[in-house]
């Protein structure tokens, strides 16, 4: 019950941070500076509040951080719904917003570590993963074909009050920490690893009677391949995507582009990448393979762009770097939690939303700077991200 209640949160949180964003985007009195700089105050937020309440994370505090989050979701609808227009306040609320965005991650992943055993982590994530995809993409479509009708202000609305409610419901269906045998065993060996007693350890408990003991502690191994540099490798994916994505909205200002238009093609985008993604789930992707998607999304991101003109482009240039993007992030997650043995998932949190926050403050203004500015740094992130791959994990 919790898993389903909270993957639908969960994507009323991310339908919110999509429509309150690109609300301003498509806001004319917001300049191309301000969007970037508002944008990377959110990652600014979300950064502090996952190092804030990441020891909530690894205490297995699931419960207080969906309080957390539900909690910040309602004030972020009381600023937007009193907002009247204010760019200010509604630029707060966004802000408040990344609050709630980091609190809910961290209690859905800190959820499935501790309630799932080990050998269901992959699965969970996926399935988490591709819900929100699904979840995420209707209700852009529902919105895109609203927006024409009713204007922008309602459905975002809607949106936070629907989150509020779903948050609710989140803490609700949580039940209380239990934590799984196999977990407390992973933490004993991954302390003994760091002492030098992993050998000692090891030699002394493996037995046939102690399947579970061996598992949890042969897995410390992947320890030598460093998850920290498997993060730093999405970080730097997450800076290419927004990098653009934080420009797109501004370079469609030209091109005539509607909000209604630009939610229906993330919305057909969000559905296509759900279902690519049940096919990475079934088909474990090497690091060769996932290094080849990242340098391709990089490439696509960057020169596909010049032939967005319409909706027809921009949808074709959305799905193809959603879809790259959800395979290269369900991947690179899944080896992160495979090496890091299921902790400090805050640290790949924080370091993705570190390459976003970049990414945020440099796609706007870099816009402006002319061609070469805008086309060399990401590629050169590109490159970074797929080298940091490959060394992670050779």
């Amino acid at each position: 019950m919790w898993f389903s209640v909270g993957v639908v949160y969960l994507a009323a949180i991310s339908l919110a941070d999509f429509a309150m964003f690109n609300y301003l985007g498509f806001n004319p009195r917001v300049s191309d500076i301000e969007f970037s700089a508002i944008g990377g105050l959110w990652s600014v937020v979300f950064i502090l509040s996952n190092e804030l309440l990441g020891r909530l994370a690894d205490r297995g505090d699931h419960r207080g951080l969906a309080m957390i989050s539900a909690v910040s979701i309602v004030v972020a609808l009381l600023l937007f719904g009193l907002s009247r227009g204010s760019v200010v306040i509604i630029g707060l609320a966004y802000l408040v917003h990344a609050v709630s965005s980091a609190s809910a991650n961290l209690a859905f992943s800190t959820s499935i570590l501790e309630l799932t055993p080990g050998q269901s982590w992959s699965l969970r994530s996926a399935e988490q993963r591709v819900g929100l995809q699904v979840i995420r993409g209707l209700s852009l479509l529902i919105i895109a074909l609203l927006t024409p009708l009713i204007g922008e202000y309602g459905p975002i609305v809607a949106t936070l009050a629907a989150a509020t409610a779903l948050g609710l419901a989140f803490i609700s269906s949580l039940p209380p920490s239990v934590t799984l045998l196999e977990r407390r065993l992973q933490r004993v060996f991954t302390g003994l690893s760091g002492l030098g007693l992993y050998n000692a350890s090891v030699a002394a408990l493996i037995g046939g009677r102690y399947g579970i003991i061996y598992e949890a502690s042969s897995v410390t191994r992947k320890v030598r391949a460093s998850p920290v540099t498997i993060a730093a490798s999405a970080a730097l994916a997450a800076f290419v995507g927004d990098y653009y994505l934080t420009a797109l909205p501004l370079y469609l200002r030209s091109e005539s582009m509607t909000f209604s238009q630009y939610a229906m093609a993330f919305g057909v985008a969000g559905l296509v990448a759900a279902a690519l993604m049940v096919l990475v789930e079934a088909y474990s992707a090497s690091a060769a393979v996932v290094a080849t998607l990242i340098v391709t999304r990089g490439l696509w991101m960057a020169f596909a762009l010049l032939l967005v003109k319409g909706l027809a482009d921009l949808a074709l240039y959305v799905v193809v770097s959603l879809v790259l993007f959800a395979s290269i992030e369900l991947t690179l997650y899944k080896l992160f939690l495979s090496y890091g043995l299921g902790y400090n998932v805050h640290t790949y949190a924080v370091l993705k939303e570190l390459g976003s926050l970049t990414g945020s403050f440099l796609g706007g203004p870099a816009l402006l700077a002319g061609p070469y500015a805008f086309w060399g740094l990401p590629l050169a992130a590109t490159a970074a991200a797929a080298g940091l791959l490959m060394a992670a994990t050779r």
